[in-house]
């Protein structure tokens, strides 16, 4: 099985945030058979594509499920579970809702950071299971423009998800890319009949202030492995190959907490490919670090 792989300049005791698109939720069992074999349990389980009534096969290792309002017409949602044992490191505090106008409606809740003495911080911090539209470069800008809502300064906020797009800088040449169905949904006309390739959305995200922590990660932290790997697109040459379309962002001020980001490894573990047609990706944020900031009485909450 694949290894979490863990920044080496942060403390040793990490926030572990782990998303997944379990496609449509066909092998939900395997799928939480592989998350409990992690030698690193996850505090947050973020899930896209998750079937109705399959959160209660994954409520007893994973925490209550916070599951969004499904799409009208779609038969699969996103959810966010909190561990809740004696040992968890965080509380919800509030959930909420955002209905969904053409895409996905997004999982949001609200937590707390437990202390050692079961105290909660002063501060709340915003956690957001997303899934983009994958059909509509268009929706996907509104989708990442809701999400700058949440980007204010001094808040605390973390999305995770299938993005359904590029990040900034990707060079795909859609020359040889024969389904041109998903070359029209993967790229934006311009004035003069030109499609580049969509990163509308992470640009539009950073330019708010959030942080990729993939990206942070590989600047700043010594990794075992590359946090910056492609995460789908391995059954589809046809569609371009592998692409990196599920990440993660946290705002500014989350940066220094940032420990680790790893990614599920397909060679090392075939089982993952089988599971589903996207690999999980982990945040691990320092709860040292992530504690200081969610004391300061004086900031603004995103909650």
């Amino acid at each position: 099985m694949s290894r979490p792989a863990t920044g080496l300049s942060h403390g040793s005791d990490p926030v572990r945030i782990l998303s997944w698109n379990i496609e449509h939720g066909r092998a939900v069992k395997e799928a939480r058979r592989w998350i409990s074999r992690l030698p690193a349990e996850p505090d947050v389980v973020c899930v896209q594509e998750l079937r109705p009534g399959d959160e209660e096969l994954l409520q007893e290792p994973w925490g209550t499920g916070y599951v969004a309002e499904p799409r009208p017409g779609s038969s699969h949602a996103n959810a966010i579970f909190v561990r809740e044992d004696g040992d968890a490191a965080f509380v919800v505090t509030d959930a909420f809702d955002h209905p969904a106008v053409l895409g996905h409606a997004p999982a949001n809740v609200a937590v707390r950071l437990r202390g050692p003495d079961g105290s909660l911080s002063d501060r709340a911090l915003s956690l957001f299971c997303i899934h983009a539209s994958f059909n509509s470069p268009t929706t996907r800008l509104i989708e990442a423009e809701f999400l700058n809502r949440f980007a204010q300064p001094g808040w605390l906020t973390v999305a995770m998800g299938d993005f359904n797009d590029a990040p900034a800088g990707t060079v795909v040449d859609w020359d040889e890319v024969t389904d041109r169905a998903f070359y029209a949904h993967r790229t934006y006309p311009l004035a003069g009949g030109e499609r580049p390739t969509d990163d509308r959305a992470d640009r539009t995200l950073r330019a708010a202030g959030y942080i990729d922590p993939a990206a942070w990660a590989a600047e700043h932290l010594r990794l075992e492995k590359d946090p910056l790997a492609p995460t789908a697109g391995y059954r589809r040459p046809d569609q371009g190959g592998l692409r990196r379309v599920d990440r993660a962002y946290v705002t500014g001020p989350l940066a220094p907490a940032i420990c680790g980001y790893w990614v599920g490894d397909r060679i090392e573990d075939p089982e993952l490919e089988d599971i589903s047609d996207h690999l999980p990706v982990m945040l691990e944020l320092d709860r040292t670090e992530l504690s200081r900031l969610m004391s300061n009485r004086q900031a603004s909450t995103a909650a």
